[in-house]
């Protein structure tokens, strides 16, 4: 950072900063932030930060917050992916991700497509003691009518919803045994 003033014992404001978690000698990736407060030990947040990879610049935000907490487990916004396909053009997935606590954590996600349509849905995760462990997925998706060229062929695709389940738990039980379970639910096969 060109300027850091502490404010307190964890608390920290710095102008022109960089932060990286890239181990890399010379990092591959960076945000680099016009002001930014640092909470030691839990979070960083910055104003018109800039996502750098190998020194190109690849995202801007106006506003960024980035948990550094040392258990690596905090709650949040993940970063935007951003896609492309034939089928359901440009896309930009987002998602929020909830640290319930040390063993369980939940991801709420939504996907935008700009041929199809979005889609929604959540996921759980948890460890328990034991050997138990177990993850579950609920997805919905909404699809307008779209067409597209494949082959040098135009093809419509007809409005649909649809949606899926997933699950898969393993349950530890006495004299060493375990239960396992597998769910693998959708309601339309073509989207799959």
């Amino acid at each position: 950072a060109r300027r850091v003033e502490r404010i307190d014992a964890d608390t920290y404001k710095v102008e022109a900063a960089r932060f990286t978690s890239c181990a890399q000698p010379n990092p591959r990736w960076r945000f680099s932030a016009k002001k930014a407060r640092i909470e030691v030990n839990d979070k960083i947040i910055a104003s018109f930060a800039t996502l750098r990879v190998k020194g190109v610049p690849a995202f801007f935000l106006p506003w960024f917050y980035y948990p550094i907490r040392h258990d690596g487990r905090s709650t949040g916004f993940l970063l935007p992916v951003y896609g492309t396909s034939t089928y359901r053009g440009s896309s930009i997935s987002n998602a929020f991700f909830w640290a319930i606590n040390r063993s369980q954590d939940l991801t709420l996600l939504h996907d935008w497509f700009t041929r199809t349509g979005m889609g929604y849905g959540s996921e759980y995760r948890y460890v328990a003691s034991g050997g138990s462990n177990g993850e579950f997925r609920v997805y919905r998706l909404n699809e307008r009518e779209s067409t597209f060229t494949s082959g040098g062929q135009d093809i419509t695709q007809p409005a649909r919803k649809s949606f899926e389940i997933r699950a898969n738990a393993i349950q530890a039980l006495p004299g060493g045994f375990r239960a396992r379970g597998s769910v693998d639910y959708f309601s339309d096969i073509t989207p799959q």
